[in-house]
């Protein structure tokens, strides 16, 4: 039997939107249902696919499956390409050709040129070298047409200069693509630590990436790609504040050219995301704060019906974001303010939380549930982290989560619970998790605070866990979080924050 089915997999890729569109669409004409309609409803009813489950409801029917499957799925492909209509330059461009190559065969000489000298002007400011190719070429068709070869003489020399500079701009930007995708690479599979034949690619792809971004004939999608690029390879080397100065380097180009935003908008908003990242790694919470309100601004304006999707899933990355900076500079007020905000947001999402949001999201909230002193809400948030089936998705955080937890039992007084999951915590990170040093660390101080017998022995504890951690925190986003312990033993000790 099929696992699964393509037109399965196109019907529950839908949103509510697109789905409402697609059936209103499709039942303007008619009273009686459709075949293909009748397929529409019996898959998107279904949890899984199944070919005589599918059977067995359309039994009766007068139809072939197989060939109202495939319709369907050309329906719903025109649907779709409908409902998006002019979401990016690149299907206004797309639509405009095809208007261009109808006109131009009914010899429609004055519109199609009007359609012509309109797609250039979105092509060149949009940098769209495939479809400036296209149109250059109509352009000097349509001139020849009018039998003005005087006009279309001179038209060859720009013409030519015109396909020149497009190609060659295109070639320049399908290279630093090829770059950035080596890049790219490199990331994914690097796993913990980087070969030395990586390292040294790495270095030759900065210089070029570099040579490229200080040439003279720059433009918007070259110097994206670029800034990309470098922000890619710094960030894999480890280099914290170089990555952090490309990042914001390609945010405030995208917000020089605000009118490239429809078209990268997910390129717009990961960089947003990442700079705020770079700047709660460096201590930036202030610039981080400004990053994540001007990004939620943005986003909530740009939301329409065909990026809600988008807006949904976004969203919750930027409230973990803001959670972090919360946790991290203690505004704990705010940061309970903002808990309470995303409870409200998720009751009205249409799109599922992705496993590693929720992860995220929950040891945030956590943290800030801590800070706050909601001891018990904060045990309720990392219980239901550390019990969910998906934490394998996100081992690092599930790890912190682990000791944060241990935390809560010290500062709760569940000393006889604390106790025995030390013992249990200590194993995972003298074994499987014997990788983060910090974690055996805190167990171990964990334990000498737990048996201090004084008050001056509790403050010798404090006082060594917090140089022992701090030795062993470098500036990662796994060590980030690990401030927590240490801003906790200052508190208690009544030192400065750190």
């Amino acid at each position: 039997m099929k696992l699964n089915d393509t037109t399965y997999e196109l019907i529950h890729s839908l949103t509510k939107s697109e789905k409402r569109f697609f059936q209103l669409q499709s039942r303007l004409s008619g009273r009686e249902k459709k075949n293909y309609l009748l397929v529409f409803d019996a898959l998107e009813g279904m949890k899984t696919y199944d070919g005589k489950v599918l059977s067995g409801k359309l039994r009766g029917k007068k139809m072939n499956v197989s060939y109202e499957k495939k319709y369907l799925q050309e329906q719903l492909l025109r649907s779709l390409r409908n409902f998006h209509n002019g979401l990016t330059t690149a299907t206004v461009l797309n639509d405009a050709l095809r208007d261009i190559e109808i006109l131009f065969k009914k010899r429609l000489n004055a519109l199609c040129f009007a359609r012509v000298r309109t797609a250039l002007e979105i092509a060149e400011k949009y940098e769209n070298y495939p479809a400036l190719l296209a149109l250059i070429d109509y352009e000097s068709k349509l001139i020849a047409r009018t039998g003005d070869y005087e006009k279309l003489w001179r038209y060859r020399e720009e013409g030519y200069r015109k396909k020149a500079g497009a190609l060659k701009m295109g070639e320049r930007i399908a290279y630093a693509e090829c770059l950035v995708f080596e890049a790219t690479v490199i990331q994914q599979r690097k796993g913990t630590a980087l070969s030395a034949g990586d390292r040294k690619k790495l270095q030759e792809l900065r210089a070029e990436l570099k040579r490229m971004l200080a040439h003279k004939e720059k433009s918007f999608l070259l110097e994206e790609l670029c800034l990309v690029g470098l922000y890619l390879c710094t960030t894999i080397s480890g280099q914290l504040k170089e990555s952090y100065s490309y990042s914001r380097k390609t945010v405030e180009l995208y917000w020089k050219n605000e009118r490239q935003l429809s078209d990268k908008a997910g390129r717009f908003y990961a960089s947003s995301l990442n700079l705020v990242n770079r700047c709660i790694l460096l201590g930036k919470y202030d610039e981080g704060s400004y990053w994540v309100e001007k990004t939620k601004s943005s986003l909530e304006q740009l939301r329409d019906s065909a990026t809600q999707e988008m807006y949904q899933e976004l969203m919750p990355v930027i409230y973990a974001h803001a959670l972090r900076i919360c946790a991290a500079s203690q505004d704990f007020a705010k940061g309970w303010e903002l808990v309470k905000e995303f409870g409200q947001f998720e009751k009205n999402i249409t799109v599922p939380l992705r496993a590693n949001y929720i992860i995220s999201m929950r040891v945030h909230m956590a943290r800030i549930c801590f800070g706050a002193g909601e001891y018990a809400k904060a045990l309720q948030k990392l219980n239901q982290l550390i019990n969910w089936k998906q934490t394998e998705l996100q081992e690092d955080i599930v790890q912190f989560a682990y000791l944060f937890r241990l935390l809560v039992y010290y500062e709760m007084g569940k000393h006889e619970l604390l106790e025995s999951q030390l013992a249990s915590v200590s194993r995972f990170f003298s074994g499987k998790w014997s990788g983060n040093t910090k974690g055996l660390t805190v167990c171990k101080m964990l334990d000498k605070m737990l048996r201090a017998r004084t008050a001056s022995s509790e403050a010798e504890a404090l006082k060594e866990f917090k140089r022992r951690l701090q030795a062993s925190i470098g500036a990662d986003s796994i060590d980030h979080e690990y401030l927590d312990f240490i801003r906790w033993a200052e508190k208690r000790s009544g030192g400065r924050r750190a």
